[in-house]
């Protein structure tokens, strides 16, 4: 069954209801904040199910806290503990800016986004996210454009109520059917430059060529050759 849109949005407002009914805890450690914050996002949210998510996903010494797809995995979501490892400024509003203005704001921030990031590259997945239960920053954590990833830029949402008020875009990126479908890469991705108009001369047949000058006597020319031809044919 596909995932609902509608009721997505709608279990974001309640999971904001129940946030506010139960103010944030800086002392809530990380597995609490994965059970009461981040599995409720990615599940009832954002429209994952359970058998798309892999938990604790090991590899070569490493664990991703969820690696998240349908048949193949598509987005890795590292889980940080509430106001211990990274924290955006109060009132931060963009949805998309820059990784090295989000180190400048906390360097833990940045170390965040390059564990993440880490685990992206040697899984081959190709978008991450760093998630406190309440915020969420996502970026392309495995590229093919020359870029590196620290240097390119991030959708972050620095609220659960920054995420109702850009739904689409949190959609977009982060839910079930938008990661599978690379929605991130619309939003992160600048728009290719159009080309350069094509010159004129490419909508000319047989350009360039030459001007005969010397139609006329061509032509007579042509002429005269075939009346000999004519000629000797009645001769014969």
């Amino acid at each position: 069954m596909p995932a609902d849109y509608e009721a997505c949005k709608d279990n974001l407002d309640k999971l904001a209801d129940w946030v506010r009914e139960h103010p944030i805890d800086a002392n809530r450690n990380e597995a609490t904040t994965r059970f009461q914050l981040i599995d409720r996002l990615l599940l009832e949210c954002l429209g994952w199910f359970p058998e798309d998510c892999t938990c604790e996903d090991r590899l070569g010494g490493t664990f991703a806290d969820y690696t998240l797809g349908v048949e193949h995995k598509a987005l890795v979501v590292e889980a940080k503990k509430v106001g211990i490892y990274f924290e955006l400024p109060s009132g931060f509003s963009r949805t998309k800016c820059k990784i090295s203005t989000l180190v400048e704001l906390d360097k833990s921030i940045g170390d965040a986004i390059a564990q993440a990031a880490g685990y992206c590259k040697d899984r081959g997945i190709a978008f991450g996210a760093v998630c406190n239960g309440w915020q969420l920053i996502g970026f392309i954590g495995s590229r093919a454009d020359g870029v590196a990833p620290m240097d390119g830029d991030a959708i972050v949402f620095g609220s659960l109520e920054s995420m109702r008020a850009n739904f689409p875009v949190f959609w977009k990126c982060f839910s079930r059917p938008g990661a599978v479908g690379f929605g991130m890469y619309q939003e992160i991705q600048p728009k290719p430059m159009a080309p350069a108009p094509a010159k004129l001369s490419e909508g000319l047949l047989r350009y360039p060529g030459f001007k005969n000058r010397n139609a006329n006597r061509n032509l007579g020319t042509f002429l005269e050759q075939l009346e000999g031809f004519v000629l000797v044919e009645s001769c014969g």
